[in-house]
């Protein structure tokens, strides 16, 4: 899996503006054939020819539009023999084949807009047109050098950045996720472009600075509006009357129709297309922010952190700055320690600066160590920099390339960690590393079968086979377990035999005594809801158990154990399992009489505090507290309904102080929204930060793990903190009223990343692999690749 790492982190680049060698014929070359093949449109709409009649389908004005669009491209982008040079596989082939026709698609999309004569793209790149909250139409000489300079640029852009990556491109392509980005006319992105050309007709300024960031932003929205929908091109080539084509026979029409759609189902094309729709778009939000360098230049330091606090990357395009934020960008382009285990792991790590590739790092695993792939044409100031600091990350794998030695399973792990190791040293394990979003049910059935866990439990959650369930909760996934009680109790589900002289499923042969063997074993492996569907199994009543009775199930194995059940509901409440805190709730005064508890009060406000008091029964006033935050934060943050304000900012310490962990997280994700200085925006969320995770928040843990980094890279602390945070996370699967919650898994990699390489922690292989494990489970990015690379040493 490639992740992109840039100057601090956020959207990427800028846009192109190289020459080329050769530099483009003009889009006039394709005037004739465009306004030929429209007026055929309207031809064939008023005067439908018999087939007879009709010209051979090469001599129709769409047949040679297209074919000059293969001309043009082929003589024009250097990439595309390049990357025929590099292909060896079916795959790279097909993508090449895919890119060919994305970029003929783009260049009629160009082409088309040349001639119009009412707006179109022209209008969002001449400044001219855009007046107040509206756009109006561009004079036509104008446009057309506009319409122009951008296709130039765009070609010339497409040329540069896949050269950049010399013989390394497809492992960029392949692996690439690109960011989603809002394409919809709802997202607000058209309202940021009427404010950036606001703000610059508010400057009143003729600099020619200040009018190429403008430049910058608006044709980073024109272009992000053309790419974001390339794909879509039926409305396209309608407007070039392909549609009129279909009088000809279907043999005939075959090929081209497959040429035409060449690249819409190609997913590395898709990849492709969606890093630059988010790089154009990015240039849109990143204006404003270099209008403002450029106008206020003592404040440089401050705005360049403003924009990295909103994800902006600062100096990833250096081009774009004034000298003084270009020295400040150098002086801090570094690559932090911190990523280090990302690369040794197994991943290829591209770092993109300047508009293209800079260097790309990975671990070779044969010999044990990093390899620093420089860019062959990317030669910024900045990307020398980031050369150099790579080359010391090698140097130092090099002498820290021992991965931790394999030992049998350490007994002193709890019994979810020992399942763990046995699941990752079960030798069917590898099936389970693989990307099962991409396989049928069909090729899922078939690893099922052939000893996949996971594929086992996809399947049974599909087909809610019971014999499955079983298998896969004794085998060591927890969640089967929980989902074999749920079926059987609930009736949804069955057992492969079938009571067919009864007219039933044979549900009732499966018995209590299963669900109870199911819940106790998915409790041991860390499965709160399997913990929380014990307790209560065991605290039924008589009259509750007859309930099942009548349904079928056999409860002749259960007995009421009131006291066995509080530990567990208390388990898994504490684990924030709704089940189990509205089980404590119920029975507290119960639990009370039995003298199992010495305050029913005291086990409800302990129930209330995982769930942050959001359950019936708990203290209303402190739920509405916690509400009130949650629903200013959206308002004013999400919504963006008015600003934050420092009152707000009271309000949230206010409850956060009081014990609201929830409150504290909004808190965290509040300060930036109000704080401009970094050093007040720093300390203020060290200090909730250290408040919350001293409360067991895993949120605020891994943040503050964050924050130990910029101090000492690799520390004790660090590792105990990431540690912590993961440690928290697989106890806070709870379904808590925070739309916001951030659930990321980042921490359990990152503490796995400290037990295999030493750093913070001893060196420690099955501790590595294990939270691997739950970071790879989880989704997390690269966890699975780690884990991957565990198993080969």
């Amino acid at each position: 899996m490639i992740r992109l790492l840039v100057c601090l982190c956020g959207f990427v680049g800028a846009l192109c503006t190289l020459s080329m060698a050769n530099a483009p014929a003009t889009l006039e070359r394709f005037v004739p054939l465009v306004l030929e093949s429209k007026q055929s449109k309207a031809d064939a709409t008023h005067n439908a020819k018999p087939q007879a009649t009709l010209p051979p389908l090469s001599k129709t004005p769409q047949v040679r539009l297209w074919d000059l669009s293969a001309q043009y491209v082929e003589q024009f982008s250097p990439a595309i023999a390049h990357l025929r040079s590099l292909a060896t596989t079916q795959e790279q082939k097909d993508f090449i084949k895919a890119y060919e026709v994305f970029l003929r698609v783009a260049l009629l999309r160009f082409a088309t807009e040349y001639v119009r004569d009412n707006g179109g793209l022209a209008a969002f790149l001449d400044t001219d047109s855009i007046a107040e909250s509206k756009v109006v139409k561009p004079k036509e000489e104008h446009a057309r050098k506009k319409i122009e300079l951008a296709w130039e640029s765009f070609l010339a852009e497409q040329n540069a950045f896949i050269l950049s990556f010399g013989g390394e491109f497809f492992h960029f392509v392949s692996g690439y996720k690109p960011t989603k980005v809002c394409v919809s006319g709802g997202c607000g992105h058209e309202t940021e472009l009427f404010n950036l050309v606001n703000a610059f007709r508010s400057l009143q300024s003729k600099d020619l600075q200040l009018q190429e960031v403008l430049r910058y932003g608006t044709q980073g929205f024109a272009l992000f509006a053309l790419v974001a929908s390339i794909q879509d091109s039926g409305e396209l080539f309608k407007d070039l009357g392909f549609d009129s084509l279909r009088a000809y026979p279907s043999k005939e029409l075959k090929p081209l129709i497959k040429e035409l759609q060449g690249f819409e189902d190609n997913a590395w094309l898709g990849a492709f297309v969606g890093y630059f729709a988010h790089e154009y778009l990015s240039r849109l939000y990143r204006a404003k922010y270099l209008l403002r360098i450029y106008t206020q230049k003592s404040k440089t330091k401050q705005i360049l952190e403003s924009m990295a606090q909103d994800g902006l990357a600062p100096c990833l395009d250096s081009t774009i700055l004034p000298k003084q934020a270009q020295k400040l960008c150098e002086q801090s382009a570094h690559i932090a320690q911190s990523d280090l285990p990302d690369m040794v792991m197994g991943n290829r790590v591209f770092f993109l600066q300047d508009r293209q590739n800079c260097l790309e790092l990975y671990y070779e695993q044969d010999k044990a160590h990093l390899r620093l792939i420089p860019s062959p044409t990317s030669t910024s100031a900045i990307c020398q920099t980031l050369q150099k600091s790579a080359q010391k990350l090698v140097q130092e794998s090099l002498q820290d390339s021992v991965p931790p030695a394999p030992t049998p399973i350490d007994s002193a792990l709890s019994p979810k960690q020992q399942a763990i190791l046995e699941r990752i040293q079960s030798p069917s394990f590898a099936l389970d590393l693989q990307d099962f979003s991409k396989l049928s049910n069909e090729k899922i059935s078939e690893l099922c079968k052939k000893g996949s866990i996971k594929a086992c439990q996809i399947t049974a959650t599909r087909t809610k086979d019971l014999d499955l369930l079983l298998a896969n909760c004794k085998a060591g996934a927890g969640e089967s377990c929980a989902m074999f009680s749920e079926l059987v109790l609930s009736g949804q589900s069955v057992s492969k035999d079938k009571d067919t002289s009864k007219g039933k499923a044979n549900g009732s042969k499966v018995g209590i005594a299963k669900v109870l063997e199911a819940s106790k074993r998915g409790c041991e492996l860390g499965d709160n809801s399997s913990c929380a569907m014990l307790g209560e199994l065991l605290a039924l009543k008589q009259e509750q158990i007859k309930h099942f009775a009548n349904r079928g199930i056999d409860t002749s194995s259960i007995t009421r154990d009131l006291a066995g059940s509080l530990p567990l509901l208390q388990k898994s409440c504490a684990r924030g399992e709704k089940l189990g805190c509205l089980g404590l709730i119920a029975r507290a005064k119960e639990y009370e009489a039995a003298k199992l508890t010495s305050s029913a009060k005291e086990l409800i406000a302990s129930a209330c505090a995982p769930l942050e008091y959001l359950l019936d029964g708990c203290d209303e006033t402190r739920a509405n507290e916690i509400l009130e935050v949650q629903k200013t934060f959206m308002l004013k943050v999400i919504y963006k309904d008015s600003k934050l304000t420092k009152a707000d900012l009271a309000q949230f310490e206010k409850v956060c102080k009081d014990g609201s962990n929830l409150a504290c997280r909004t808190l965290m994700r509040s300060y930036d929204k109000v704080y401009d200085s970094p050093k007040q925006y720093r300390d203020s969320l060290r200090a909730v930060a250290k408040l919350a995770c001293a409360r067991d928040d895993s949120e605020s843990c891994a943040v503050l793990a964050g924050l130990e980094s910029t101090k000492s890279k690799g520390s004790v602390e660090q590792a105990q903190l990431y540690k912590k945070a993961c440690d928290l996370l697989e106890i806070e699967r709870a379904d808590y009223m925070d739309r916001l919650r951030l659930n990321s898994y980042a921490s359990c990699s990152k503490a796995g990343d400290a037990f295999w390489l030493g750093k913070g922690a001893g060196k420690d292989r099955q501790k590595a692999q294990i939270y691997y494990y739950q970071a790879c489970e989880n989704g997390e990015d690269g966890a699975c690749d780690k884990l991957r690379s565990t198993l080969a040493k």
